[in-house]
């Protein structure tokens, strides 16, 4: 299990600063427990969603590539990360949402759920 947590404070200057970590946070299908203030907090973040987020999905995806050349034998773990990230980014570009479980409607990617389960 991994749990984060978060000062109010620091969320904010994340999510204001365009951190993508954040937003996978709040819009994690992975929820153990959440009240009426993680919809109202999931409602508010929709609008610091813009292109200007691009940035922190294309700086996650090099980081994670590199990560996959680096290590001999090649590890299947940062080539998830890498489409994960990337997927995550293009999906949130192009619709606003973040959860990645909803990228693959329209786009003829049939093993993407495995993908994302693994």
């Amino acid at each position: 299990m991994d749990l984060v947590t978060h000062e109010a404070k620091k969320f904010f200057n994340l999510l204001l600063k365009r951190n993508g970590y954040v937003l996978k946070q709040l819009y994690s299908p992975l929820v153990v427990h959440t009240a009426l203030e993680h919809e109202g907090l999931e409602s508010l973040a929709r609008s610091c969603i813009t292109r200007h987020r691009v940035h922190h999905y294309l700086g996650s995806t090099d980081d994670q590539w590199r990560l996959f050349e680096k290590e001999p034998p090649r590890r299947v773990k940062p080539l998830l990360h890498t489409y994960r990230v990337l997927f995550t980014g293009l999906h949130l570009m192009r619709t606003g949402e973040a959860d990645l479980r909803r990228f693959d409607e329209g786009h003829g990617l049939p093993r993407l759920p495995d993908v994302i389960a693994r």
